[in-house]
């Protein structure tokens, strides 16, 4: 009788698994080929061996640069060449502009990032890109309130003292505080509680989301008692109120004559008439919200992770620090901090920018792309729904465009002459390109020549005695930054 019982139970949700699992191996032979998924893990399991994205490329020898792969029941594509990749993001950009409707959050696809192409995506982009216009007064504006936020780092990095220190939270806080006077027109103290809860949820989100997560393929993991399932709701709980109550007390007192920030400028946008008259639907207080979460984080980290992979390739390659300081020194004679406009005499420098970002690839995998009809990579059938994934590490560490791919060697970007081309190197795409392009590439930029070109001025870098060199691997996420480390920060004067 018990065995009875136990088999009625069990009985369902095993025809259930074994029907899921059949089906996924027929939806599988409408994709490109690739490995054997298994039933519920799908081909996730390799991940033990390697990072996904150095996975991607070993699997690319044996079933060419475009193949499927499976995590849990969701069939991916992944590209890891650039003549795929330019078709993805480029010259099929149109095709392949969709976005999962794998939310593991309810609202997410109020956010322009997760948006498919339509009249909502091309409004919430401009409500974007016109805010930030608006408000950041083009370069310059960046440049200066980056500026104003090194002041508040170099007096903290003064009074450290040549002693060992990890420097992670410290950039964390110093980009993460440049969004946040952007968006807010507010400048956090480190211990505010406030801000360190936006610490706390902007760090989870890219901790706990990859685009090879399970949780990402399978939502259904979020309601179960794991690690991951309590981060995202501790997301939530931390995120929901801080956006909602920074927008009530934006529209309070608001005054269209004075924009104080980013979401002022958003409010603005949202309230002028042509803008309404092109969108079907009203914008809403989620869409505003989600757009400042989309600032929040695409803003500050990936910029706090390449200023600290730029440090671990200043301690692998020390030479590179006194030939920067060199060049900003000799541009700016007057003891000067270097700014935006000395940029195009800083040769050096910007092939060093450049080459940081080509070799940490901060974010590996880009974000996921869907086939918004049938179409093909490569010559290779993908049927309309289907999940990509572009390898950009893999086109940034690849032998045949990049020679000693895997050394920092900014001199790749210089003529003969000395002088920066950032033709030389065109399988790069650090920021992807095409319709869902990053929109904050200029923010990003201005904030990375801002920080190190001050930095490299002010300190060098040196290994704690009897240390050994941080990894040149990073950490899993949706971005890849640096594992913790310790250096020595000696001032030059």
């Amino acid at each position: 009788m018990f065995l009875e019982i136990v088999g009625a139970i069990m009985l369902p949700p095993l025809i259930w698994v074994v029907w899921i699992y059949i089906k996924h191996l027929v939806d599988c032979l409408a994709y490109p080929r690739g490995p054997f998924p298994l039933p519920f893990v799908g081909n996730a399991y390799l991940f033990r061996k390697s990072k996904p994205y150095k996975e991607f490329v070993k699997l690319g020898k044996t079933y060419g640069d475009v193949f499927g792969f499976s995590i849990g029941s969701i069939r991916y594509v992944v590209v890891n060449s650039l003549e795929g990749i330019q078709e993805v993001l480029i010259k099929k950009g149109s095709h392949f502009a969709g976005r999962p409707k794998i939310a593991t959050f309810n609202r997410n696809t109020n956010s322009l990032i997760n948006s498919d192409p339509g009249p909502r995506f091309k409004v919430l982009r401009k409500l974007a890109s016109t805010s930030l216009k608006i408000y950041a007064e083009g370069l310059l504006g960046m440049e200066r309130i980056a500026i104003g936020e090194y002041c508040e780092l170099n007096k903290m990095l003064q009074s450290i003292k040549d002693e060992p220190v990890s420097v992670h939270k410290i950039m964390e806080q110093s980009t993460l505080n440049i969004i946040c006077t952007i968006l807010f027109n507010h400048r956090y103290e480190d211990d505010n509680q406030e801000f360190q809860d936006i610490i706390k949820y902007s760090s989870l989100i890219v901790q706990t989301f990859n685009e090879t997560s399970y949780v990402s393929s399978i939502p259904l993991l979020r309601y179960f008692p794991t690690a991951t399932s309590r981060n995202i709701f501790e997301i939530i709980r931390l995120r929901d109120p801080i956006l909602k109550r920074k927008l009530q007390e934006h529209r309070k007192s608001y005054d269209e004559n004075n924009l104080r920030d980013i979401t002022d400028a958003l409010i603005k946008v949202s309230l002028d008439s042509e803008m309404s008259e092109e969108l079907t639907e009203k914008i809403t207080d989620d869409n505003i919200e989600f757009l400042l979460n989309d600032f929040m984080i695409a803003g500050s980290e990936t910029s706090s992770s390449t200023i600290l992979w730029f440090i671990v390739y200043m301690l692998h390659w020390p030479q590179y620090q006194d030939k920067l300081h060199d060049e900003i020194t000799e541009v700016a004679s007057d003891n000067r901090y270097v700014s935006l406009k000395d940029k195009p005499m800083l040769h050096l420098m910007q092939a060093a920018i450049y080459e940081t970002l080509r070799l940490s690839s901060v974010v590996p995998l880009g974000l996921v792309h869907k086939a918004m009809e049938n179409s093909s990579i490569c010559g290779k059938f993908v049927p309309k729904g289907a999940l990509i994934l572009t390898n950009l590490w893999s086109m940034h560490h690849d032998e045949s465009y990049w020679k000693n791919a895997m050394s920092f060697y900014p001199e790749r970007w210089l003529e003969k002459s000395g002088e920066f081309n950032s033709k030389l190197g065109y399988a790069y795409l650090p920021f992807s390109n095409g319709p869902r392009s990053c929109l904050g590439e200029t923010l990003a930029k201005t904030e990375l020549f801002v920080f190190i070109t001050r930095l490299l001025k002010d300190y060098r870098f040196e290994m704690p005695t009897g240390k050994e060199l941080p990894s040149l691997d990073g950490r899993s996420g949706i971005t890849s930054p640096p594992y913790d480390f310790e250096v020595v920060i000696i001032p030059r004067n």
